[in-house]
């Protein structure tokens, strides 16, 4: 009987080693090597954290954080060559997904983005205008509005890419009417110059300043809840620019009150002393240097008392989409001459020496308790048009 026990042992000790290892899922594996990836980009080791997304992506293609991750690398690096190919493994991971989350559609976009970047600085038109059309293909099954956007981008970009032409016209009955070109940089005012940041708020980040409830990130937005105060939430100070040109695009994301507003704060010195360009549900902009709790209007319009001297926006605009609809708004700011604009037009422009030192950017909500959406973040070096 013992060596029968023995023998059975030794049968089920030896079938074990035949029975087939079952290894995690793969998107599970993925997230243990993004996971690992973050933790070491956190600790500078940006050569071990591109290790890392890349085995999350071999894990799993289609692992939307990994590849904004990597992106974002790659941006940062101006390595077009490497973004492009990264465009191109998105894309045939994109194509096999049956039923893709909001979130893999937004990655499309988010490379999009970051192609569109670093063409402006590269100009490498017609290579991009086919990596548009690549992405509309892919998209034209999934979202067809997408699609058509993407494919209007391809022939702004290469207006001779007979490929997106055909597949617009399949898509809206149209010959294509792609935008006018734009000539990259150039704008009334201010001529851009070096892309120093570009923030869509995918995933927190330690540049971006956030507190629990009142300045976060959620669903890609950068999420301002004011106080009783006008909020400043700035970018950190790596930059701290004298001479510069920052955009983003804002959407109101509360009910609208008499104060709602918010904008962008830029030369800030400290809590106390910054400029502030703000524009309102209602149809309205201002923009104010404040100094120790003292407004100064710079339009020169604002009327009237407001609680505990809240700025009032004051300037109508019909540039502006009111309501909760979403704003594209921007300053340039070159030693003392001051441009704002919203919706790519110019609205005011003044020179103005109450700050002169370089300073930090960022986002600001008017006080009140008013709610904002940021997103696409950028900050360019500027000088004067010419």
């Amino acid at each position: 009987m013992r060596l029968l026990l023995c023998v059975l042992s030794f049968v089920l000790a030896v079938a074990c080693l035949f029975v087939p290892f079952v290894a995690a899922d793969d998107s599970e594996m993925a997230d243990l090597y993004y996971n690992a990836g973050q933790k070491s980009l956190k600790g500078g080791n940006t050569e071990k954290a591109t290790e890392q997304f890349r085995k999350a992506l071999k894990s799993y293609p289609a692992h939307a954080d990994a590849v904004v991750a990597l992106g974002d690398m790659l941006f940062e690096d101006l390595n077009v060559t490497g973004l492009v190919k990264l465009f191109g493994e998105w894309l045939r991971a994109f194509k096999g997904l049956p039923n893709p989350t909001e979130r893999q559609i937004g990655v499309s976009n988010r490379l999009t983005s970051r192609l569109e970047d670093l063409r402006i600085l590269e100009r490498t038109d017609k290579k991009f205008s086919r990596k548009y059309a690549a992405l509309g293909k892919s998209l034209k099954r999934k979202d067809k509005a997408a699609a058509v956007r993407t494919y209007e981008t391809a022939l702004a970009l290469d207006p001779s890419n007979s490929s997106a032409a055909r597949e617009y016209r399949k898509l809206t009955g149209e010959s294509a009417k792609p935008a006018k070109k734009k000539k990259p940089g150039k704008l009334a005012g201010v001529k851009l110059g070096k892309l120093l940041m570009s923030g869509e708020f995918s995933q927190p980040t330690s540049n971006w300043f956030m507190r629990d409830n009142w300045a976060f990130m959620e669903n890609g937005k950068y999420m301002v809840q004011s106080r009783e105060r006008p909020t400043t939430c700035r970018y950190s100070n790596i930059f701290s620019p004298t001479d510069f040109y920052i955009e983003t695009e804002i959407q109101l994301a509360g009910n609208i009150k008499e104060y709602s507003a918010a904008g962008l704060c830029f030369r800030v010195q400290s809590n106390n002393i910054f400029y502030i360009f703000y524009i309102s549900p209602q149809g309205n902009y201002g923009v104010w240097a404040v100094r120790d709790g003292y407004n100064k209007d710079l339009t020169g319009k604002e009327y009237g008392s407001t609680p505990s001297g809240l700025p009032r926006c004051s300037v109508a605009s019909k540039h502006i989409k009111k309501g909760k609809a979403r704003n594209h708004i921007a300053v340039g700011f070159v030693g003392t001459k001051l441009f704002c604009y919203i919706n790519k037009r110019m609205v005011f422009n003044c020179e103005d020496d109450n700050i002169t030192l370089g300073g930090t950017v960022g986002c600001s909500v008017n006080g009140g308790k008013h709610l904002f959406a940021f997103d696409n973040y950028k900050l360019h070096e500027a000088t004067l048009a010419k």
